[in-house]
């Protein structure tokens, strides 16, 4: 598990966040023009406000594109809500040959499997982070 460093900017955004959708945000980072807010458990759906109308003042405020992401301590559940927008359809968790390294095998439909990894592997990438800065995990798309 990396430690989890918050800029200056990164604490005005959840400052600004908190203070709108009055829920707790465990962390959050700006990666590629997008802010990624990592809110407590149970508190999805209060932080994107009925139709979505928190998130869009946010999007309109903050002039960025914004995704929040449900913590769960349970890291199956936590990588799924990561890759909510996408159908997944098993993880699993093992432990790396040499026994010091967890691996999450994440198995797709092969029609969302471009879509998961991005251009790039941007995607792949912001997903495998954000998990690290809660649990020492590898992300493995199948």
């Amino acid at each position: 598990m990396a430690a989890i460093k918050l800029t200056d900017q990164t604490l005005r955004y959840i400052t600004f966040f908190e203070n709108l959708t009055n829920t707790r945000v465990k962390d959050c980072l700006e990666r590629f023009g997008t802010i990624y807010f990592i809110v407590d458990k149970g508190q999805f759906h209060k932080a994107i406000g009925r139709n979505g109308l928190k998130i869009k003042h946010l999007r309109g405020s903050l002039h960025k594109n914004v995704k929040i992401i449900e913590y769960s301590p349970h890291i199956e559940t936590f990588i799924r809500n990561i890759f909510r927008e996408f159908s997944i359809k098993e993880i699993t968790i093992e432990n790396s040959s040499d026994g010091k390294n967890k691996i999450a095998n994440v198995v797709v439909n092969l029609s969302d499997k471009g879509k998961i990894i991005g251009l790039d592997s941007k995607n792949l990438k912001i997903a495998k982070e954000i998990v690290n800065r809660h649990e020492k995990i590898d992300i493995l798309i199948i």
